[in-house]
């Protein structure tokens, strides 16, 4: 923890100042799923934060008790950037100037918006049934996180029934 009373973070300096959310660490979310533009099967991921992260709005960080989908990122710190980056190229920001991170075809290069992947329960990240968690591959990433993101999908579903690795 920060003398703050806040988590310590990567750099504290003026680059994380878009920053709405940040945690000690993080997780990776991944399963095979479908290209909604081509039908071809692709690796995907959502990133995603574990209960005890803090999350900033009008009135500072607080933190929050469960364990979220970051939907819409909207930026990352430069060394969450890099290292996702290297571990997962299909995931980068979409083609428009003010586009999100977004998970990318591998055959015929179209975005994959998040909407299709966590924006809904029974959506791939947000399974209903802990069968259907138990194809998800659950990364821990023992790095920290700051990022700016346009909303969260909240209290992840069947957490516990997803292929921990890490």
């Amino acid at each position: 923890m920060d003398p703050g009373g806040g988590i310590a973070m990567i750099n504290q300096d003026s680059d994380l100042q878009p920053a709405n959310v940040r945690a000690e660490q993080f997780f990776i979310a991944a399963a095979p799923g479908e290209c909604v533009h081509c039908a071809r099967l692709i690796p995907l991921i959502a990133l995603g934060v574990p209960a005890g992260h803090e999350r900033r709005d009008e009135e500072g960080w607080a933190i929050t008790a469960q364990a979220s989908l970051l939907f819409e990122v909207a930026w990352l710190a430069p060394e969450v950037r890099a290292l996702l980056r290297d571990m997962f190229p299909h995931f980068r920001p979409g083609a428009a100037p003010d586009s999100p991170w977004l998970n990318h075809c591998d055959h015929c290069g179209h975005g994959q918006d998040d909407y299709w992947l966590q924006g809904e329960p029974g959506a791939l990240f947000l399974p209903l049934m802990p069968e259907a968690a138990e194809r998800i591959d659950l990364i821990r990433l023992y790095a920290p996180l700051a990022a700016a993101v346009r909303g969260f999908a909240e209290g992840v579903p069947h957490l516990d029934a997803m292929r921990h690795i890490g």
